[in-house]
C-alpha cells in the first residue's frame, strides 16, 4: 500500500508541473538547469558545494539536526548530503548555485533547497525553501529572476512564487 501512495504522489506530482508549466529537464550536461526536483539524483552542471556556502549550511537547523543525529563533527559533513549545481539568476557572469538536499536531508516527497549568490568575500543565502520541486523561471524582478516552487501530495498540491526584493527572495504568492 505504501508503495502505491509513493506512485500516486509522484503521478500527482508529475500531472502538477506539467500543468504549471515547469521547465522540463533537457539532455546535455553543458544546459543550464531550472527545474530541481525531490526525486532528482543528480543534477546538471553539477559543481561542488563552495566552502563559504557549505559553512552556511553546517549552520543551518536541519543539517546540524541531521550532524548531530549522525554524531558527526561538522567539519566533516559528508558530501554526498548534497547536490549542488550553478545556474545564473542575475546574469551571465554571476555565478549562482543552487544546493539540494539528499539522503539524510531530504524527506518523504519533499527536500530543501538552498539558492545562494556569490558575494565578495563568499555566498549569501537568498533562499531556503522546503519543497518538491524548485523551478528558476525567465521572468524577472529586481534583476533576479523569479523562483517558484511545488509540493503535491496525493489530493492537493500548492505552489510558491518567490521574487527578488532588492536582498533575498521574498514569497509573494501561494496557490
Amino acid at each position: 500500500m505504501r508503495l502505491l501512495a509513493c506512485h500516486t504522489c509522484t503521478l500527482a506530482t508529475v500531472m502538477v508541473c506539467l500543468q504549471l508549466g515547469f521547465p522540463q529537464s533537457k539532455p546535455g550536461a553543458a544546459a543550464e538547469q531550472s527545474h530541481f526536483s525531490a526525486e532528482d539524483e543528480e543534477v546538471r552542471r553539477a559543481i561542488e558545494v563552495p566552502a563559504p556556502a557549505l559553512d552556511i549550511l553546517r549552520r543551518d537547523p536541519r543539517v546540524a539536526e541531521a550532524i548531530k543525529g549522525q554524531g558527526i563533527d561538522a567539519a566533516n559533513i559528508p558530501k554526498s548530503w548534497f547536490l549542488a549545481s550553478e545556474v545564473h539568476l542575475a546574469g551571465p557572469e554571476e555565478r549562482d548555485v543552487v544546493v539540494v538536499g539528499v539522503g539524510r536531508l531530504a524527506g518523504a516527497n519533499v527536500t530543501t533547497f538552498w539558492v545562494f549568490r556569490p558575494r565578495l568575500h563568499g555566498f549569501e543565502l537568498l533562499l531556503k525553501a522546503s519543497e518538491h520541486d524548485l523551478a528558476i523561471r525567465s521572468t524577472r524582478t529586481d534583476g533576479y529572476r523569479d523562483i517558484e516552487t511545488l509540493v503535491a501530495t496525493a489530493v492537493q498540491s500548492s505552489r510558491t512564487v518567490f521574487r527578488f526584493d532588492g536582498n533575498r527572495y521574498a514569497q509573494v504568492g501561494r496557490d
